[in-house]
């Protein structure tokens, strides 16, 4: 039935008196897609649509639900996404996993509004939502990890994933990198064509690097003209050279503004994980002290320490 249609019958089942004497029910799609929303632990408040197949959980970063907590194995649980709804199961972690307060001996069916544990402090809320629901929560995932501006994740989410990579490194004993980008002498840019311009200019110098990096490297806008790149698996001279790498691309940008072209450049300052580093904080102020090494060397070049 089309739109004209249903009014049409509507209008018609209406009395004298403009009631409603047969009003047809509006259909209500099938919640058939599931969400985790997360009550308790380090990413409290997140939301998870359970879009794939399978979803993973646990501390490993390739999980899809990555968790922080100590007490959550590299990869605790699983969800399966089957004919017969959402079920959960255990991946052997070290401890257990519970739903409605009762410890998993094998799988279970998810049901609206079910309670999952794991670890110390990570809490779940199993919902099942329609399309246009799921849909709306897809939508607000988004705006809640990436900046609007560059679609880059934002700066919380940066963080988080940061300390992940680290937790990773720290763990299997592989390299990890941190590179600050700074774009070199943008608040004249900002000053001499307008905001507008330097949006453009943003957009296009974070669109220029995330074509060169790896779908594991963890890249977002850092706040500001600075964006911030987490790399793993890479020894010194490979990190150095993807550096050089960004910043010749970035160099080659073609930016146009009231027909002028603007000749666009960035500063790189890296640092690899080393012993001396406790935290991600002590890892992203060497990288930052490199940036300003660049930037005092003259600008438009890379110091990795």
């Amino acid at each position: 039935m089309s739109k004209r249609d249903l009014v049409d019958s509507v209008d018609s089942e209406q009395d004298s008196t403009g009631l409603m004497t047969g009003q047809p029910e509006l259909s209500v799609g099938a919640r058939d897609r599931g969400v985790l929303f997360v009550l308790g632990g380090p990413r409290a408040g997140t939301i998870y649509p359970l879009d794939e197949p399978v979803i993973n959980l646990g501390r490993s970063p390739s999980c899809q639900i990555p968790l922080l907590d100590e007490g959550v194995s590299r990869l605790h649980a699983r969800i399966m996404h089957t004919e017969d709804g959402f079920i959960l199961e255990d991946a052997g972690s070290r401890n257990g996993t519970y739903c409605q307060g009762r410890r998993l001996l094998g799988p279970r069916k998810l049901q609206e509004g079910d309670r999952i544990n794991l670890g110390a402090t990570t809490a779940f809320r199993f919902s099942a939502q329609d399309r246009a629901e799921f849909h709306a929560i897809r939508q607000t995932l988004e705006l809640m990890i990436h900046d609007p501006l560059t679609d880059l994740l934002n700066r919380r989410e940066l963080d988080e994933r940061f300390v992940a990579e680290l937790a990773y490194a720290c763990r299997h004993g592989s390299p990890l990198s941190v590179l600050l980008v700074d774009i070199d002498h943008f608040k004249d840019i900002n000053d001499a064509y307008g905001h507008l311009t330097g949006d453009m200019v943003l957009r296009d110098v974070a669109a220029a690097l995330a074509a060169e990096l790896r779908v594991e490297d963890v890249f977002g806008r850092f706040g500001g003209d600075e964006f911030a790149l987490a790399v793993r698996g890479i020894e010194y001279t490979g990190v150095a050279a993807l550096a050089e790498r960004l910043r010749s691309c970035v160099e080659e940008l073609q930016v146009n503004a009231r027909g002028e072209d603007l000749e666009i450049t960035i500063s790189i300052g890296g640092a690899m994980l080393l012993p001396r580093h406790e935290d991600v904080a002590s890892l992203v102020h060497e990288a930052n002290a490199a940036l300003y090494e660049a930037k005092k060397r003259g600008r438009n070049r890379v110091v990795v320490y």
